[in-house]
């Protein structure tokens, strides 16, 4: 749909039920071998994307590029920019938190991309996980989730402010390092 206009339509699909009742599979997403992985559904107006994650990609560091953070890692900004002069382009540069970078948190980290030089995805919105350690205690199903003192780690939140997850799990800690 050419035409350099933004009243152009993209993709169109078209499934399910006259009516929408019931879940109607507008996408189904399958692995290599055929697993299902998640789905594009609808009901009555709604559309679900599931198991739903929402990412921003980012550069880190030259000497995290290669190989990433550990899955979990609290990822907080260093800087911000516009790509190609378009306004909604947002480009991030990221690394793990530090204390005291509450109010940068991103996401935690996801992983890279292995076919784009230094770009890596933080998951900002979802199903994703944060590492944790026990500095503010044994976690709840329900706790706040805030930054701990160890560099891109969170704990039980202990005050009221910033916190980055809610705790879906129940953890015990041995010691506050764990």
């Amino acid at each position: 749909n050419l035409g350099n206009n933004s009243n152009r339509s993209g993709i169109f699909i078209q499934s399910g039920a006259d009516n929408a009742a019931g879940t109607n599979s507008v996408i189904d997403i399958y692995d290599g071998d055929a697993t299902l992985q998640g789905q594009v559904t609808f009901t009555s107006g709604t559309v679900t994307y599931g198991a739903f994650t929402a990412n921003h990609d980012v550069s880190v560091p030259d000497a995290y590029n290669a190989g990433g953070y550990p899955y979990g890692t609290l990822m907080c900004i260093t800087s911000v920019g516009i790509r190609d002069n378009m306004q909604r382009a947002i480009t991030y540069t990221a690394e793990a938190c530090k204390a005291g970078d509450a109010k940068k948190i991103l996401g935690a980290y996801a992983g890279k991309y292995h076919d784009r030089p230094n770009l890596h995805q933080v998951y900002i919105l979802g199903d994703g996980h944060i590492k944790v350690n026990g500095e503010g205690g044994n976690i709840s199903i329900g706790d706040a989730i805030a930054l701990s003192s160890t560099e891109g780690i969170g704990m039980k939140a202990t005050t009221s402010g910033m916190s980055i997850g809610i705790a879906q799990d129940n953890i015990s800690f041995a010691a506050p390092d764990e």
